[in-house]
């Protein structure tokens, strides 16, 4: 059974630096309408200029949901070796990603700039994948991971609860 994590936001990659797009655009717009009358040549260079500028600024996504689709769990465990990782570690970890992030992982995906993940996120992740996994992480121990391959063998090596 899946448990909801709440009312988390969906990261919007494409709203990052809409502001700073639309501003550029009517600059050089303003730009070129002043230049094209004594200089035409050169307004639409600036033009040019301001079309490269907008899709440099243009956010990309970082991992291409669409191409993930059929992504499952069974190859992301292939990708870890079952007698140095626990398995319920992989998969409970694969699960409560997916969950939160709404599309599969891959182990090389990391944390913060490829999924957009903050150490607050990380941080209820990971203990929500310890209750799943019964583990606990004593007070001194950071999460320092950057991937989700290190994420999981960190929580790979965390004690066990004991009953």
């Amino acid at each position: 059974m899946k448990v909801l994590m709440g009312c988390m936001p969906k990261h919007n990659v494409w709203a990052v630096g809409l502001w700073l797009k639309a501003f550029v655009l009517v600059v050089v717009l303003g730009a070129g309408v002043l230049l094209y009358e004594q200089h035409g040549v050169f307004a639409v260079g600036v033009l040019f200029v301001g079309v490269c500028v907008w899709v440099a600024l243009s956010p990309k996504a970082a991992i291409d949901v669409h191409a993930r689709r059929n992504d499952n769990l069974i190859d992301f465990a292939r990708q870890f070796d079952v007698r140095v990782v626990n398995a319920w570690v992989v998969r409970s970890t694969y699960e409560q990603l997916e969950l939160w992030l709404g599309f599969p992982v891959h182990p090389s995906d990391r944390l913060r700039l490829d999924l957009k993940l903050s150490a607050a996120d990380v941080g209820e992740i990971v203990s929500q994948v310890l209750v799943r996994v019964e583990r606990f992480r004593p007070e001194g121990w950071l999460i320092e991971a950057k991937t989700v391959r290190e994420l999981i063998v960190f929580i790979n090596t965390l004690p066990k609860n004991k009953p």
